[in-house]
């Protein structure tokens, strides 16, 4: 619940929760009841088309971050290797090279 409470916040946008416990009669909703209906009836005047653009499946929306997630994951990645790489051919020049070895 507290997440929820930050969403509006964080995000700039508005919001509510209705949860449905087996063992209550009510449901508990947030901000309030009025507030909730509120902003129900302002989602179904909207245009289903106009709607429909920015909802998303929770099942998409894991997809898409997950594949977000495997692109940064390689490019990290390929970040590290070419560090690695220019580490390496660094040690290499200055093991091989004559002049290194007589510091003064």
């Amino acid at each position: 619940m507290k997440k929820v409470t930050e969403l509006p916040i964080m995000c700039g946008v508005e919001g509510g929760l209705i949860v449905y416990c087996l063992d209550e009669q009510k449901p508990m909703v947030w901000p309030s009841h009025e507030e909730v209906q509120s902003l129900l009836k302002k989602f179904y005047q909207i245009l289903e088309i106009e709607r429909n653009k920015k909802s998303m499946k929770l099942e998409t929306y894991y997809k898409e971050k997950g594949s977000k997630s495997r692109d940064q994951l390689k490019k990290q990645t390929r970040k590290t290797k070419d560090v690695k790489l220019v580490l390496l051919k660094e040690m290499f020049l200055y093991y091989h090279n004559p002049k290194a070895l007589h510091l003064q």
